[in-house]
């Protein structure tokens, strides 16, 4: 017999193929538990409130009920391990029926040593899991005799989640307490966050715009979709990005959120005001309105083409999956999810100029330092380079005023090539 010519055979087998019913060929690969959800998230109108900008991340319809519980509403108890698998470990128990998340920034008071927990991690019922921690309050600040431990109803402040999450550093948060001890309530001694956190000037100075912010995100269900998330500014640049992909774990922290962002801020622009030092984001509100909310558009449009990665540092015990994100644009984010469905997520976009603003002490230059427009050219160049992004005007005045040992100052002089010497003298 003949053979066929090989094009009529690939023909006839390419034939084949199409009579084949679906299942029989190749699927792509199926979207995981965050992206299901991601894919379908838009930006709803900005939330601005004194010192946050919120952008609400909508939905046409909310996610199913993943049965989690948010730890506000489980009775969660912490103990410190006897042999704990990594320093600060904290054992976390949840004697209840259903799972419930922990959140990554949680503060605890109690021990022999307050701390921070690192990682979100969701907890199966009736069970005990070992969750990193770091330090959150100064090592003058332990108890010869460790005390039973409470959660805090403030979530950390952003830069210092991001710092825990996915930095090695435990000095963060305690680098942040000592700056900001004069804010604590009279008769308060805690060299601790929890004590700064509970500062009635700080709240105070915050509680328009968290009652404002706050109210809008309680009604999470709105004409133009369902809120399952937000994106947060501050002073005009962008700080986090928070997906819920349950509402009762939504509805339990987005309060603690809103606190612990806005404390923070606060506590900088108190210190910049009673030293006049210009805040970036004030200069001109309009405009940093639309520069805001054109890097928003983005930073969604990056999340929503994330890749995954398994993460294993998920602690032994813990429920569901753990993943970290890679984004484009230098941004980092972790995510957890249960039964094919998103928990939650947090993506922290770069910026190395937030993180050295909040991140460091306030001090106004010299007078030999601002008669030198040299010296505070060199700064702002390195800091352009830094970022990755023009600066507001404001932002440029502020750029020298970063205490001696902020990391604006390393920043900078890093980026300034061969004048980085010169970057350095002008904090004399």
């Amino acid at each position: 017999m003949s053979k066929l010519p090989t094009v009529f055979l690939v023909a006839l087998s390419l034939g084949a193929l199409a009579l084949l019913p679906p299942s029989a060929l190749a699927k792509e690969k199926e979207p995981n538990y965050a992206q299901k959800v991601t894919a379908g998230l838009r930006l709803g109108e900005p939330l601005v409130g004194e010192i946050a900008i919120i952008f609400p991340l909508l939905v046409d319809a909310a996610p199913g009920d993943a049965g989690v519980l948010s730890q506000n509403d489980a009775g969660l108890e912490y103990s410190e391990p006897d042999f704990p698998g990594s320093r600060y470990a904290v054992a976390v128990t949840n004697p209840s029926d259903k799972k419930v998340l922990v959140v990554g920034g949680t503060v605890l008071t109690g021990g022999s040593r307050d701390r921070m927990l690192r990682h979100d991690t969701i907890i199966q019922p009736r069970t005990t899991v070992e969750m990193r921690a770091i330090p959150a309050a100064s090592s003058s600040d332990i108890r010869k005799e460790p005390v039973p431990f409470e959660a805090g109803k403030q979530i950390a402040p952003v830069y210092l989640r991001r710092t825990a999450d996915f930095g090695g550093s435990t000095t963060g948060a305690t680098a942040f307490i000592t700056r900001n001890l004069e804010f604590r309530n009279e008769g308060d001694e805690r060299q601790s966050l929890a004590a700064i956190g509970a500062s009635s000037v700080l709240q105070a100075y915050t509680a328009e715009s968290r009652k404002k912010l706050d109210a809008a995100l309680s009604n999470m269900k709105r004409p133009d979709g369902e809120i399952v998330g937000w994106i947060l500014a501050l002073r005009g640049r962008l700080q986090s990005l928070v997906v819920f992909g349950d509402r009762a774990v939504a509805d339990g922290y987005h309060g603690a959120y809103l606190l612990g962002a806005t404390y923070s801020a606060a506590a900088i622009q108190i210190q910049a005001a009673k030293k006049k030092v210009p805040m970036p984001g004030k200069d001109d509100p309009a405009k940093t309105l639309a520069l805001v909310t054109k890097d928003a558009h983005k930073l969604l449009e990056r999340v929503q083409k994330a890749r995954y990665k398994d993460d294993r540092t998920n602690p032994e015990g813990a429920a569901g999956a753990r993943h970290l994100m890679q984004l484009q644009g230098g941004a980092r984010g972790r995510c957890v999810g249960i039964d094919g469905k998103l928990v939650h997520m947090s993506v922290y976009p770069h910026d190395p100029f937030s993180s050295a603003f909040y991140g460091s002490k306030i001090e106004m230059p010299t007078e030999t330092i601002m008669s030198d427009p040299s010296r505070i050219g060199l700064v702002e160049l390195g800091r352009r380079a830094g970022s990755g992004r023009r600066l507001t005007e404001s932002e440029k005045r502020v750029l020298g005023r970063v205490g001696r040992s902020g990391a604006a100052g390393r920043a900078a002089g890093s980026h300034a090539g061969g004048h980085g010497s010169m970057g350095g003298q002008r904090r004399r």
